[in-house]
């Protein structure tokens, strides 16, 4: 975290620089980024819900296998050499076992493959800027309608 912390410190200007310039594009093209941002977002979520629930599962284990031998001294008690990093989850030398890291990223492409199938993006809908024009029928005339037949 002291490493993204001291690199945000030192290029803050390259980051503002970029984001003033696209910032029109995507405001222009909002109709296509907007939505693809947001699901992106939540791709994002998804997949960090994930990996802390798989940090934590593979600290309750550890922790389990390690109270629960039979050996009574705790010098003579093995140590399950599992972990993964819950903030460098790129850092593919800390996940124990290797698979984990496998596992993790087979599991958020398939969070992809469902978002895909199951929620897909679309584009959003220019919301009109007046209400729809009606031919003849006016907003007292749907109620006295409505109420007409009671």
């Amino acid at each position: 975290m002291d490493a993204l912390i001291q690199h945000l410190s030192e290029n803050w200007v390259a980051y503002v620089v970029i984001l003033a310039c696209a910032f029109p594009i995507l405001w222009v093209f909002r109709k296509y980024t907007f939505p693809f941002i947001f699901w992106t977002i939540e791709w994002i979520i998804y997949c960090g819900l994930f990996h802390t629930a798989v940090h934590l599962l593979v600290r309750l284990v550890g922790w389990f296998h390690y109270n629960t031998q039979m050996e009574m001294l705790e010098e003579n008690r093995v140590h399950m050499d599992w972990a993964t990093p819950l903030v460098e989850f790129w850092n593919r030398e800390a996940y124990r076992p290797a698979w984990l890291f496998w596992m993790e990223l087979v599991v958020a492409i398939l969070f992809l493959m469902a978002m895909i199938r199951y929620r897909p993006m679309a584009v959003q809908k220019v919301k009109p800027r007046k209400p729809a024009l009606t031919k003849g029928v006016g907003p007292a005339q749907t109620m006295a309608q409505k109420y007409r037949n009671r």
